[in-house]
Order: structure tokens, then sequence, then C-alpha cells
């Protein structure tokens, strides 16, 4: 599995979870009906509303949680991006409710700071929720060397490599799901994937992993690769394949 997959799979991990979160404050809300929601609106309505504001919330924790990570970690810039949360969205649900319910009580500045003082609690709650439901935090995912080279094909070509070889000033560059010619000398190839195969001829690189077996052809070294390719082996790095494991010592 490449680093790309693995960073999708968390990613996909993290985004079902908050669907959990948005979907479960969603029917909370939509049956107590706070804020006067209950007598005010039928419960269709009611629940479009509570969802349209659950998303925004939690969008906006997302939103100020990045917003964080430029500004120093320090107990002040904490309780700046909470009390800016609270301000926001209580401004919004204030908004909100003057625009869908003429008359509403609770159109003045007294009831808007009564309310900013309730979402900050909510604030808490989707706070409390969100690090729960989120899966404990992966290490960042640092792609490997065959991963970084790989990224230089095009999507559709991107896979498991296979092997390198030289033409002219580019390389073929071979994986599981096709090939394709890339701009770049086969020293930079080499050391770019050190350790994840071997140069094996002047004009060939192959992944150790995608060796399929070892064959002898007219007293020569030669290697079968797993896309059906015979890769020639040069004398003088038979003992780089020996020290690989590839032949015998």
């Amino acid at each position: 599995m490449t680093a790309h997959s693995r960073a999708l799979q968390v990613t996909l991990r993290e985004w079902r979870s908050v669907g959990f979160l948005w979907i479960g404050l969603t029917v909370l809300a939509t049956l107590a009906g706070p804020f006067g929601t209950m007598d005010a609106l039928a419960l269709r309505p009611r629940a479009g509303y509570w969802g349209g504001v659950i998303a925004f919330a939690i969008g906006l924790h997302f939103a100020i949680l990045h917003i964080q990570h430029y500004l120093p970690a320090h107990r002040a810039s904490a309780l700046a991006a909470s009390m800016a949360y609270a301000v926001i969205l209580g401004a919004v649900i204030f908004g909100v409710n003057v625009w869908l319910f003429p008359g509403w009580r609770g159109g003045d500045v007294v009831s808007l700071l009564w309310l900013i003082m309730i979402v900050l609690v909510i604030a808490a709650a989707v706070h409390v929720g969100v690090r729960w439901l989120r899966p404990p935090h992966a290490p960042e995912i640092q792609p490997d060397a065959t991963d970084a080279f790989v990224a230089r094909l095009p999507l559709a070509k991107r896979g498991p490599l296979i092997r390198l070889e030289a033409q002219d000033h580019y390389l073929r560059v071979v994986t599981q799901n096709g090939s394709e010619l890339v701009l770049m000398r086969m020293a930079d190839a080499e050391a770019a994937l050190q350790g994840a195969g071997l140069r094996v001829h002047r004009s060939h690189w192959v992944a150790l992993a995608a060796i399929t077996r070892v064959e002898r052809q007219q007293g020569r070294i030669a290697l079968v690769m797993h896309d059906g390719a015979i890769v020639p082996v040069s004398r003088s790095n038979l003992p780089r394949l020996r020290a690989a494991g590839v032949l015998p010592a």
C-alpha cells in the first residue's frame, strides 16, 4: 500500500467520524428544539435548520483549528480561538433566527450576548465530540523513496515500481500499471531510489521486490521481472546482487 493510499484511508475515516458527529448532534437538536425552534418549526424544517447550523458549526471548528496552526501555541491563542468561534457562530444563529422568524423574541443585544454564552457551551460539546469520535492521531506519513519517485508519473501509471530503463536522455519508468518516459538521468534516479533496488546494468535499474527469477542466458546472468521483461546484468554488478541476496554468495 502506498503512502498516498494510507493517507487517503486516514482522511476517509476522519470524515466518516465527522459525519456521524453531525448526524448525532442534528438528531439531538431536532428532538430537543432549543432556541424556540420546537414551537416555531415542524419536524422536517427543524431538522433542516439544525442540520445546517451544526454543519456550519463543525466546519467553523475545523477552520479555526487550521488557523491555530499558524498561531503561537499559547493558552491566550486557544482562548481567543474559542471566543472567535462563539462570537461568529452566535452571530450567525442570531442572524438566521431574526431572518427566519419575524418577531423572534431575542432580537436585541442582550439576547445576542446570552446566545454567545450558550454557543460557548455548544462549542465545548463539539470540541469534545470531535476529539472523541476522530480516530487516534496517526503519525505523519512520510512518502518512501519509490512513492516520491512514482509521483512524477501520470496518475493512471502510478503503482509499485518494477524497473527503469535508460533511453537516450530519458528513463522509461515501468510500474505495475504501465510505463512512462521521464526526462531524467539514470544516476539521479539511482540516487533517489537508494535502498529500493539496484542498478544492474549501465542502462537498467530494478526494484528488488519485482524480480521474479534469475536466469542464465548465453553464459550471462539475467533477471526476469514482474512485467515479463528480461534485464541483463553486467559482470561488474554481480557482487551487488550477491550482497542483496538475489544471487547465492
